[in-house]
């Protein structure tokens, strides 16, 4: 059965942020905690080929971490079942001792 197009602009804002939530807690956010993060070392990368999914070796920027510490913490939130919050800790921890020392 088709879906009902949203007929109001409030009707298309909420199906818009619905559709999108489900974009970063079903694809992103999985996709980064597979393929973006370093588990072994505690990092994240800068960047993911959106050819390939694999990890770039791009140089990463100092303001990547905090936001990725952000997202994976706020998908939290939205309802992902990903270990957010382990993620944002160890980023954290990594964040920390790379650029803080």
């Amino acid at each position: 059965m088709p879906t009902k197009q949203p007929t109001t602009q409030d009707e298309m804002i909420k199906s818009l942020s619905s559709e999108l939530t489900g974009w970063l807690t079903k694809e992103a956010l999985p996709t980064w905690q597979a393929n973006g993060l370093d588990a072994a070392k505690g990092e994240c990368f800068e960047a993911i080929d959106l050819v390939t999914g694999q990890a770039t070796t791009s140089p990463r920027r100092a303001r990547v971490i905090p936001r990725q510490i952000y997202s994976f913490l706020e998908g939290e939130k939205l309802g992902w079942h990903g270990p957010g919050r382990e993620t944002a800790n160890s980023l954290l921890d990594w964040y920390l001792a790379t650029y803080l020392t």
